[in-house]
């Protein structure tokens, strides 16, 4: 059966197109316009990964901009859908969501609630379509991702930083937990998750918490040009997996270790 992907910008869709058989990568605008034009011929799964760039996060300014690449086109995508052979979706999300409520008082300085509460929204859209049209689908809250060719995660900043012998800057002291997966290990998920009947939303992490300073202490300190924020930025402290579906339902237990 053929997978489509949605999402050139995506650093998780050229690695989903590389393990990924008989699937191609569209934009959101190039699927419309197939998928009204009835030229997708045959039976077919759709993973969206689609949204506006993670990167780009910190720096956001243009509202209307953030709010089109990630809720209003996809929204226009479930509008324009031809429902006639369409057998599941996925759609890839965050574990950001978590942290999708902050307390009035505090300041959301890198529009990180902000993401997550629009990762929430666009997760409410697809599982609503998908149970008023009977389709399948998978909600995967994507943890840490890392990997050959990303460049947003704390575990790229720090290999960059290293090999330019730049500065990074670390907040809280590095104390914070997280779940870190590699790329190759999201790819071989999303495969299962394709070929099983599962239905749902799920964690994708390996369930295993390190935390930046480890890291940064196996690398040494001294090969690195460290600088510690002087004020507690307001984060999660502890992000893990919970993958028992993963493990229990997908069969899926060897992680690579970062």
């Amino acid at each position: 059966m053929k997978t489509i992907i949605i999402g050139k910008r995506s650093f998780l869709s050229k690695h989903l197109k590389k393990k990924i058989s008989n699937s191609e990568i569209n934009s959101l605008n190039e699927f419309i316009s197939l998928n009204i034009n009835n030229k997708i011929k045959g039976s077919f799964n759709l993973i969206i990964n689609s949204f506006y760039p993670s990167a780009n996060i910190s720096k956001l300014k243009n509202y209307e901009e953030f709010t089109k690449l990630s809720s209003l086109e996809l929204a226009k995508l479930l509008d324009n859908l031809n429902k006639k052979n369409l057998k599941k979706i996925l759609y890839t999300s965050s574990a950001s969501v978590y942290g999708s409520l902050n307390s009035d008082d505090e300041i959301d300085y890198f529009n990180r609630t902000l993401y997550a509460s629009s990762k929430i929204l666009c997760e409410n859209l697809v599982k609503n379509f998908c149970q008023k049209n009977q389709i399948k689908y998978a909600i995967c809250r994507v943890f840490n991702l890392y990997g050959d060719g990303e460049v947003f995660s704390v575990i790229s900043r720090i290999i960059k930083n290293y090999s330019l012998k730049k500065q990074i800057t670390i907040n809280n002291k590095g104390t914070s937990v997280r779940d870190y997966i590699h790329v190759n290990d999201v790819c071989k998920i999303y495969q299962k998750i394709l070929t099983k009947n599962f239905i749902g939303t799920l964690d994708i992490g390996t369930g295993v918490g390190i935390k930046i300073s480890d890291i940064i202490n196996f690398i040494e300190k001294k090969n690195l040009k460290l600088k510690y924020t002087t004020n507690n930025i307001t984060e999660i402290q502890r992000s893990i997996a919970d993958n028992d579906v993963i493990k229990n339902t997908l069969k899926f237990t060897k992680f690579l270790k970062l």
